[in-house]
């Protein structure tokens, strides 16, 4: 859906964190409007009425919120935004109760992602509405939108008479610090010369959001739009579980999809899974490798949960199926695996084994006096509770694995960790057949 020449202006509380999408929807032929005070985006409502109003929830004028009340039910659609990438931010956007709206961190893909599907909407009621007008119909819609114009222009007067009452805040003298920086930056000026460069600790490395890399693999998927909160998670059963071994993105990736029993969901998702290392090797430059997991549930809330790791959710239909991503920005526990005595073997420690849990492998327990390695359990089975205390109460730390095992056993100790992660959350979670 093309969106060029649709009008949007944007309030803000830092014209800093929406520069990349002011800068996005630009190029994308957008004309879009920032602007930091209410007052601002008043004139802008009165001299050219814009389709679209992002407001930031983390404005602190109160006067933000009364703005965002009076273009409910307007011509004018209000997009809440979440400036601030924090748990208290997503509660605010969860509470206000608008049915679309832009969940933190912000960037210009999904701005425009979501953009192009209200546009879609937008103009396919357009098309409903104009079908077998008959002259009294086009003369009372027309009244309609008259009031509603009206409406809209005495509200947002009664704001602005509210605002001019307000007496403005004032603006904090300039530290002694502040002066000295101006006057150096005066001097380098009239000089010619460059300004100072900041020191070298108060430059920060850019590192691309996570968040812009899923926008620019779903941008690689045909017939992509944003799903705001789809039914399923609230009951979900079945979710696959990521490792992103990359250097700037040491997390988790979940992915929690409509119907995953599907064999054509499946196929899906692999195109997307497939994306998504493809975008990340692209933006860090780095040669990425994921390690999955799938894993079946009784059914519990998706969404609560990764809100509780402190993490947020975002759902797209692709290709008819519903994917919800997210990403959990926590270090998944490094595997402790060493070359045993023997050559042939490697040592894992005691405590990454759980107990009453299936092993893919064959598992070894060594003998010091006679240096041997005895088969402890047969691959397909585990050891039970008493099995896994009375080892604790012998001292043993190590057991050990062939070789040729090493990927098996990673693969198992990164469901139990995923699963942990799930029963603390008080879900219960049992292995998928």
């Amino acid at each position: 859906m093309n969106i060029r020449g649709i009008n949007v202006v944007i309030l803000c509380k830092d014209r800093e964190a929406f520069d990349p999408i002011e800068t996005h929807l630009a190029y994308k032929g957008v004309n879009v409007k920032l602007v930091t005070t209410v007052e601002q985006v008043l004139e802008v409502l009165e001299a050219n009425e814009p389709q679209y109003c992002i407001v930031s929830i983390n404005h602190p004028d109160t006067n933000a919120r009364k703005l965002m009340g009076i273009l409910q039910g307007s011509e004018v659609m209000c997009l809440p935004a979440g400036e601030e990438n924090n748990a208290e931010t997503i509660k605010m956007l969860d509470d206000i109760g608008v049915e679309h709206n832009l969940y933190p961190p912000l960037n210009g893909p999904r701005t425009e992602t979501l953009l192009q599907y209200l546009e879609k909407v937008r103009r396919q009621r357009q098309t409903v509405n104009t079908v077998d007008y008959t002259k009294e119909s086009k003369e009372h819609d027309e009244q309609q939108i008259k009031v509603d114009k009206i409406d809209l222009k005495e509200a947002i007067n009664e704001l602005s008479h509210e605002i001019s009452r307000t007496s403005a805040p004032v603006q904090a003298p300039p530290s002694e610090d502040d002066k000295m920086e101006l006057l150096q930056k005066a001097i380098a000026f009239e000089n010619g010369e460059e300004p100072p460069e900041p020191a070298a600790e108060d430059k920060e490395e850019a590192v691309v959001d996570i968040w812009h890399i899923f926008d620019e693999a779903m941008h690689g998927m045909e017939n992509c739009n944003p799903v705001k909160d789809p039914a399923y998670l609230e009951s979900t059963s079945q979710f696959l579980a990521m490792s992103l071994q990359s250097e700037n993105y040491p997390g988790y990736i979940f992915a929690a999809i409509e119907g995953a029993d599907d064999p054509e969901v499946t196929s899906v998702y692999e195109k997307v899974e497939s994306l998504l290392v493809e975008m990340v090797e692209q933006f860090t430059k780095e040669s990425i490798s994921i390690q999955k997991v799938k894993l079946e549930l009784r059914p519990f809330d998706f969404k609560q949960w990764i809100q509780s790791l402190k993490g947020s959710v975002q759902s797209f239909e692709v290709e008819g199926t519903v994917i919800s991503w997210a990403y959990v920005d926590q270090q998944p526990k490094p595997v402790k695996m060493k070359e045993s005595a023997d050559g042939n073997f490697l040592s894992v420690m005691l405590e990454d084994i759980k107990p009453d849990t299936k092993l893919p492998h064959d598992l070894y327990l060594y003998l010091p006096k006679n240096n041997k390695y005895l088969v402890y359990t047969k691959e397909g089975f585990g050891m039970d509770t008493k099995q896994y205390e009375k080892l604790n109460d012998q001292q043993v730390q190590e057991m050990h694995l062939k070789k040729n095992d090493a990927d098996k056993f990673k693969n198992y100790k990164f469901e139990k960790d995923v699963t942990e992660l799930v029963e603390e959350s008080g879900a219960e979670i049992k292995k998928a057949s």
